[in-house]
This record gives C-alpha cells, structure tokens and sequence, in this order.
C-alpha cells in the first residue's frame, strides 16, 4: 500500500513540474502596435486586448490618436488577427 501511494504521489509530482515547464516554454515575447478607435478607453480597453495571455508593458505612443504598444508573453500566432478584429481597436501591427 505504502509503495502504491508513493507511486502515485511521484507521478502527481511529475504532472506538476511538467505542467510548469510546458506554460513556461514556446512562449515568446511579441510587441504589437495598438490603434485604439477614439471612443475608447485605454484604461477599459488594454485589459480587454489579453485574451487569456499576459501583457507585460505597455508604453504611450500617441495620446492624441490612441496609439499603444503592448507587449504580450504569449504563444499565439493568430493574436494580431484576433486584436484587429476586437471591437475598441482602429488597426494593430507588429511593431518594428
């Protein structure tokens, strides 16, 4: 009994640190340019623009057209096509 509940308990283990290891690797950073539509708020808006991924900073590019570059820690490859169809953003483009 003893070494079944070990058993189980070292798999347990390993399901976890797999787990860890697999959120962590394949992600990358990627930095997109955000148009926001002029109606927005970017304090309401930004938060929305994560679908499930971490954005790590945000910079100002342009108060006056709403301009934004976010960096976001995902592992996505239809994020920027997903940001161009959300309803609050004008356009978005990876930054150069």
């Amino acid at each position: 009994m003893q070494k079944t509940l070990t058993v189980i308990a070292a798999m347990l283990l390993m399901l976890v640190v797999s787990s860890i290891i697999y959120d962590q690797t394949g992600k990358s950073d990627v930095t997109i340019t955000v148009d926001l539509t002029d109606s927005s708020d970017p304090f309401e808006s930004i938060p929305n623009l994560a679908p499930g991924e971490s954005i790590t900073s945000v910079t100002e590019i342009d108060r006056d057209t709403n301009t934004y570059e976010i960096v976001y820690s995902t592992r996505k490859r239809n994020l920027l096509q997903w940001l161009t169809d959300h309803q609050d953003v004008e356009s978005a483009e990876l930054a150069q």
